[in-house]
């Protein structure tokens, strides 16, 4: 199981604790600022990005560094990593919780814990179960603003 990714149709979530490894790029540039590190590695098929619980950013080998698209996969995932870091009051509950959180079988947004399986997440008004990384998803329809965003800005840099 993989964290909330940018574009594949089914995101990835990874509840795995990752420890910085030495693949880490501290040179790493892009034309979008990450507050997290950022590592390049093979991601499954179809994914450019996956935001982990630790804090960091796996971005695919396959995206051109220093590309606007890397810029939306950076930011797309940062924004992941941002609302994981968030703790937000939710009616109901004693104290603040996460924006959003996951684990192998579950996300946790705003408080609600949805169903995870096999590539699926129930959605937070329908019930329904739905593909992860489905743009209808309140935290990816933020996450893919967020890129868009810094894909535009970054190809007005070019």
């Amino acid at each position: 199981m993989k964290g909330p990714s940018l574009y594949r149709s089914k995101s990835a979530f990874t509840a795995k604790k990752k420890k910085v490894s030495p693949n880490f790029d501290k040179n790493f540039t892009s034309l979008s600022e990450s507050k997290s590190p950022v590592f390049r590695k093979s991601l499954d098929e179809g994914v450019l990005g996956e935001a982990n619980n630790d804090g960091s950013i796996f971005v695919d080998k396959s995206v051109p560094k220093g590309s606007p698209l890397e810029a939306e996969v950076v930011a797309h995932e940062q924004k992941h990593i941002d609302d994981m870091s968030t703790k937000i009051k939710v009616p109901g509950k004693k104290n603040k919780v996460k924006m959003l959180d996951y684990g192998d079988n579950f996300v946790i947004y705003k408080g609600k814990k949805l169903n995870r399986k096999d590539g699926m997440i129930e959605h937070p008004s329908t019930g329904k179960m739905k593909p992860e990384g489905d743009t209808s998803f309140p935290w990816e329809q933020a996450a893919y603003k967020e890129g868009n965003k810094a894909r535009k800005e970054a190809e007005k840099k070019i």
